[in-house]
């Protein structure tokens, strides 16, 4: 079973990354970024005053957000935002929600719409602030991760509960030969964010699953699971010295009294130690 690694009260906790001794993370809801030295007590707190489904770490104190406005650049020293692009003005219901940056730092990040809508899509944010929408539509655009050798991203459209390959051109950021490789049964819960492991393997949160869940994509079978105190697990990021501690975002969104009761720590974030590692997240422009 995951362990508590700091107590929160997010109310849709996403999106942790682990970067030189130091754990960030967004509340969407929030409409704030956190960051927590490792050794530190309590993490800080940075309002952006937008919802911000995903980030990429750029330069120094500033950040490439995915808002419900579209991309941004974030500076949590001075609080500034500029906006970059918004390649869904028109679909005031959509968000952007979950994102990366692909191996030669492209931020890829994908949208939501909050009606339940296959309206989405997912996009990729190049260099020079390009943005190029390279799949959809989509209900829910979650959880991406990329191969070691960058040639396959793995992708999640929630509502689908399916884990997607496609092949991936690290040149241009572009995809091709859609498939299946990861069916997940409807009991598990609504496959959300996910990472891969050094030996290829997958670790995806179960919103209202209570887990984290390890499958190979390569037999679509289910290898292992992480217990958790709380239903809505969001995400998961691999951090720590070696890239061995598993860092778990939660949520506490729409749960009522009596669910709240029985999960105290819902909003919080965990860590595991599942006996593998995973990689170091990439910047935005590298």
């Amino acid at each position: 079973m995951a362990e508590l690694y700091y107590r929160s009260d997010a109310t849709l906790g996403e999106g942790p990354v682990w970067d030189a001794g130091v754990l960030y993370w967004v509340d969407i809801s929030g409409k704030a970024v956190f960051a927590k030295p490792d050794a530190a007590a309590r993490a800080a707190r940075y309002e952006v005053g937008i919802e911000v489904g995903a980030f990429a770490l750029w330069r120094d104190s500033r950040l490439v957000i995915a808002t419900e406005d579209g991309f941004q650049s974030f500076d949590w020293s001075t609080g500034d935002r500029e906006a970059w692009a918004d390649p869904e003005a028109q679909l005031p219901r959509n968000r952007f929600n979950d994102g990366k940056c692909d191996p030669r730092g492209r931020f890829v990040a994908g949208t939501y719409n909050r009606d339940g809508g296959a309206k989405a899509a997912l996009y990729s944010l190049g260099h020079d602030r390009s943005v190029r929408r390279i799949f959809g539509p989509v209900t829910c655009s979650n959880g991406l991760a990329w191969s070691e050798d960058g040639a396959t991203l793995y992708y999640i459209d929630s509502p689908t509960r399916v884990v997607r390959a496609f092949e991936y051109d690290l040149d241009t950021g572009g995809l091709a030969s859609e498939r299946v490789v990861i069916e997940i049964p409807k009991s598990h819960g609504l496959p959300d964010g996910m990472t891969i492991d050094r030996a290829g393997n997958l670790w995806i949160a179960m919103w209202d699953g209570w887990g984290i869940e390890c499958w190979s994509p390569d037999s679509g079978r289910q290898l292992a699971r992480i217990e958790l105190p709380a239903a809505r697990v969001t995400s998961c990021a691999f951090g720590g010295r070696s890239h061995e501690t598993l860092f778990i975002t939660t949520a506490r969104s729409t749960l009522d009294e009596a669910a709240l009761a029985k999960q105290e720590l819902a909003g919080s974030i965990f860590c595991a130690h599942p006996g593998v590692s995973g990689y170091a997240p990439t910047h935005f422009g590298d």
